[in-house]
């Protein structure tokens, strides 16, 4: 039984923090970056990194600097609009690495409600 805002409170944290091993554990056993992203389309935290990835930033919105330059507003434009709405979000994209090299990955989203 609920008592107080206090124990609604740690319920949630408790349910963040059951949600954060799964999706580690999701992360782990398909091989791809999962990230946590708050309602405005700002990632908060990156659960696992592709080694390509690990000299890339991808808080806040620094993901998009992943993203063919052309491409990058229409993206970020579409993804806060689905991030906003609790939507679904799916796209393919066109990464630019580092070294100069490119490659079409799939991104995908879905929300995640807690009580």
């Amino acid at each position: 039984m609920l008592r107080g805002e206090d124990d609604r409170d740690a319920v949630r944290a408790g349910r963040r923090g059951e949600c954060a091993q799964y999706l580690d554990a999701v992360a782990k056993l398909s091989g791809a970056t999962v990230t946590t992203a708050a309602p405005s389309g700002k990632v908060t935290n990156v659960i696992y990194r592709q080694p390509f990835s690990k000299e890339m930033k991808m808080l806040g919105t620094h993901w998009i600097e992943w993203v063919q330059p052309e491409d990058r507003a229409k993206l970020l434009k579409r993804w806060r609009e689905a991030s906003q709405r609790g939507e679904e979000f799916e796209s393919e994209l066109l990464i630019c690495f580092p070294d100069g090299s490119r490659s079409w990955r799939q991104a995908r989203a879905a929300p995640i409600r807690l009580p």
